[in-house]
């Protein structure tokens, strides 16, 4: 009588996905290794767009084996965690207090030694920054009069006016990451 071995193990929970089969008591066996084929997927907020300020999530959703390593990029360059940038194991971009300049092409690239794969997808973060020390002493000035007379780019009235004259368009107080 021959009995047969059959052992399945999924990538992602081993070391190795190998396919083993073994005649008892014969010693002859066959190992056979499969490769999948990379995929990936990336899921974006709705619209493709961010609204400032608030925090946003890339998934990229990666298949393969042997397991892809994953590398992000953004407008070509690959990108590095920072204060306000978080990459996950699970794949997951996160960026926090979005500005402006998070606008761009973002791009998940996975591969292994036999294939890899990528999407890339442009994101558009909305609004005007105003950073928090940019307020209104509405004590002093009515700003709104200030911003509909076009007094913003005198310095008196863009340092009491900060943001009303900011949400106008009349003045830019810069990017709060450089």
């Amino acid at each position: 009588m021959i009995r047969y071995l059959l052992v399945l193990m999924m990538a992602w929970q081993a070391k190795s996905s190998i396919i083993t089969t073994n005649d008892i008591p014969v010693g002859n066996g066959t190992v056979k290794e499969r490769q999948i084929p990379v995929t990936v997927e990336m899921q974006f907020p709705e619209g493709h767009n961010a609204l400032l300020n608030s925090n946003f999530t890339i998934n990229c959703t990666v298949n393969g084996y042997p397991k892809p390593e994953v590398n992000w990029y953004k407008d070509g360059q690959i990108m590095v965690p920072t204060e306000y940038i978080h990459i996950t194991d699970e794949n997951l971009l996160i960026v926090t207090g979005a500005i402006t300049s998070d606008s761009g092409k973002y791009k998940c690239l996975a591969r292994n030694e036999h294939s890899e794969a990528t999407q890339e997808q442009s994101l558009r973060v909305e609004g005007i920054y105003v950073p928090p020390e940019c307020t209104d002493n509405q004590q002093l000035l009515k700003c709104d009069l200030i911003v509909a007379g076009h007094y913003c780019n005198h310095k008196y009235y863009a340092k009491f006016c900060c943001r009303s004259c900011t949400l106008a368009g009349q003045i830019n107080i810069g990017n709060r990451r450089t």
